[in-house]
C-alpha cells in the first residue's frame, strides 16, 4: 500500500493518508483498524449494504408477501393446486423460498421454518427463476397438509 501524503480532516483535524491509485478494500480495512476512517461518510453506504444483504435472505425464508409481486402475474396466477381445489395463489399466498432434500423427501422454508412437503403438494413445473416456490395460507400454522402448492428447483 502506497501513501502519497497526509492530509488533515477539516471536520476533526485528524491526519489521514491519501491513497495513490484506486482505494481497495484492504486499504479501507487498514484505515478502519487505525481509526482514520470517516464513519459519518460510511454510514449511508453501510445502511444500504445491510439492506441489500438482508433482502435476499428474507425472501429465501418463505415469508408471506416476500417476492410475491415479482412473480404473481407471470407465474403464480396460472398455478393450479394438485388436489384440484383451484388456484395455488389467492393474491398473496405464493413466494420464493429455500428448499432441500432430507431423508428422501423435500422440505421448504415457510415463514422461516423448514416444513416437510408431501408429494401431493408438488407441482411438476419449473419456476422461471429456477428456484423453489411455496404457496401457503396467510395463517399458516406449520403443518405440511396446510400447504397449497410447492414448486421445486430443478435437480442439478
Amino acid at each position: 500500500m502506497q501513501f502519497q501524503a497526509q492530509e488533515l480532516s477539516p471536520q476533526n483535524g485528524v491526519a489521514r493518508p491519501v491513497l495513490s491509485g484506486s482505494q481497495h478494500f484492504d486499504e479501507a480495512a487498514v484505515q478502519l483498524r487505525h481509526g482514520s476512517f470517516d464513519k459519518e461518510t460510511m454510514r449511508p453506504g453501510f445502511i444500504v449494504l445491510l439492506f441489500a444483504l438482508s433482502f435476499p435472505a428474507h425472501a429465501q425464508e418463505g415469508y408471506l408477501g416476500s417476492g410475491h409481486d415479482k412473480w404473481h402475474q407471470s407465474f403464480y396466477r396460472i398455478l393450479q393446486r394438485p388436489d384440484g381445489k383451484g388456484p395455488c395463489c389467492n393474491l398473496t399466498d405464493c413466494r420464493p423460498t429455500s428448499g432441500r432434500t432430507v431423508d428422501g423427501h423435500y422440505e421448504v422454508k415457510v415463514n422461516g421454518a423448514w416444513v416437510s412437503v408431501s408429494q401431493t403438494k408438488i407441482i411438476r413445473q419449473a419456476a422461471p427463476d429456477g428456484g423453489y416456490h411455496v404457496c401457503a395460507p396467510y395463517k399458516f400454522k406449520g403443518q405440511p397438509e396446510e400447504l397449497y402448492c410447492v414448486v421445486l428447483a430443478p435437480e442439478g
